[in-house]
């Protein structure tokens, strides 16, 4: 009776996604549209610019950070030492930094969200040093609800005979009220947000790291992973935690129980589902390529289109991650950091590039003077157009130009364009630019964390991620 209850409960959880999903695509979609589905394109605006910063937030290079969905202007993030931060980009001066060992002691590898009505005051976090933690968003106050190595206090041996387990990937399963976790061994585990561990299987092969996790949107049973043995899975919950149970994961053989392997010829650092209605799956791998499987029904066969782009990082980035704009009712935007730099009216900037994965087309780049260095951490607002972006210590906010400034612009421009052409001197008086960035600037001179001498290129030049000798990423 109980399975029927649940199976119910499940069927009606996927037509009210799906219910969701066309109704948020009527109200988005221009009205004089009568074409198909497919043809519709997501209103992109070309020009962005950085609105709200604050430098030196962080102690250490950012490796996550989400957008909170109680509260629309708060953005929290996670570093390399085990900080979390929480940061409101309207009222710029209002931050928290909750140091190294109040939430956890290492690299913090996900920040993540319950949807608003299961629970809009936390957040959930996991780091390296094997925690999943609760932090409320307004007292700071924070619970362990996982750990993967309970009782065991670390020790260099642990790591050297690979005892100590660390978490390097979160997603939200909010049907199960549950956290899917991936380890540094290939396994996966689900993690009950009140009761703690269900679940255990093998996600990647022994001894390869587990370097994302995803939950589908419309059907939290269906899951994908990715790690360092150069493939992505699909895997259904429920096969699953029937097979194994929580006191161990089988050996490799289990991968035959997946839904769909697909192959890649180098580390996939991120997997992702469409947001609403999870049909399409993207895959970022270190081989400068994303990759786009349409159906999610196809994904053993080979992708329906790969998109050339720089995103093959050095061991002292943070790994790049292809993110989908929740916004789109079409599910066809998708938003990634550049590594390679490219000339922009005379500088070296790294852009942040927005594509369209149905055609593989580049819609648009978001550059600022104001941002040099490079951002392998990008997130869209849920429901304004709004990109954050993390870069060395560093968050910084972008928003569209506004449509009445680009048109000063362009006046300007055709204005200086009529003047040159007419051999006038000096050229045309351009519409004066007033605007400036809301920036904190929190630098009190102190130099970034680690020891002097402790590597070239300074804050990130060394690999931290646990007390111990330097580990390879992949």
């Amino acid at each position: 009776m109980e399975t029927a209850h649940g199976a119910s409960k499940s069927s009606r959880n996927r037509n009210a996604a799906s219910r969701l999903a066309a109704r948020q695509l009527e109200e988005r979609r221009d009205v004089s549209w009568s074409g198909r589905d497919e043809d519709f394109q997501w209103a992109i605006p070309k020009q962005w610019r950085v609105t709200a910063a604050v430098l030196k937030l962080h102690n250490r290079r950012v490796t996550c950070l989400d957008f909170c969905p109680a509260r629309p202007s708060l953005i929290v993030s996670g570093d390399k030492r085990g900080q979390v931060a929480f940061w409101d980009y309207v009222r710029v001066f209002d931050k928290t930094v909750l140091d190294h060992g109040n939430v956890h002691m290492w690299l913090v590898t996900g920040t993540k969200f319950m949807p608003q009505n299961l629970d809009a005051d936390h957040v959930y976090t996991s780091a390296v040093d094997g925690l999943l933690c609760r932090t409320n968003v307004e007292t700071q106050q924070t619970m362990q609800i996982g750990n993967l190595n309970p009782g065991i206090t670390w020790t260099e041996d642990m790591e050297e005979d690979g005892r100590w387990r660390s978490i390097y990937a979160i997603d939200a399963m909010p049907s199960r009220n549950a956290l899917l976790c991936g380890d540094d061994i290939g396994q996966l585990h689900i993690m009950d947000t009140r009761s703690g561990l269900q679940a255990t299987w093998l996600g990647c092969k022994t001894r390869t790291k587990v370097c994302s996790v995803a939950v589908n949107p419309a059907n939290n049973n269906l899951i994908a992973c990715a790690g360092n043995d150069h493939c992505a899975r699909l895997w259904d919950v429920r096969r699953m935690t029937e097979a194994v149970t929580v006191t161990g994961a089988p050996g490799n053989k289990a991968l035959n129980l997946a839904l769909a392997t697909m192959q890649h010829p180098r580390v996939v650092s991120h997997v992702a589902f469409s947001p609403l209605s999870g049909h399409k799956l993207v895959t970022t791998c270190t081989d400068n390529r994303l990759r786009v499987w349409d159906r999610v029904t196809d994904c053993n066969s080979p992708p329906a289109r790969e998109i050339v782009h720089s995103h093959d990082f050095s061991r002292y980035l943070t790994s790049f991650k292809g993110v989908f704009d929740p916004k789109d009712p079409t599910e066809r935007t998708l938003v990634i950091g550049r590594y390679i730099s490219e000339d922009f009216s005379g500088m070296a900037l790294h852009p942040i590039d927005v594509f369209d994965v149905s055609t593989g087309r580049l819609r648009a780049e978001l550059v600022d003077a104001n941002v040099a260095t490079i951002s392998p951490v990008g997130v869209p607002h849920p429901s304004a157009d709004v990109i954050a972006a993390g870069t060395s210590r560093n968050l910084f906010v972008w928003e569209p130009v506004p449509a009445d400034e680009l048109e000063e612009q362009d006046g300007a421009r055709e204005q200086a364009d009529r003047a040159r052409a007419g051999g006038a001197s000096g050229g045309a008086a351009r519409a004066p630019s007033t605007w400036k960035p809301r920036m904190l600037d929190l630098d009190d001179g102190k130099k970034g964390g680690g020891k002097k001498g402790k590597g070239k290129g300074g804050d990130d030049d060394d690999d931290d991620e646990k007390p111990s000798k330097k580990r390879k990423e992949h």
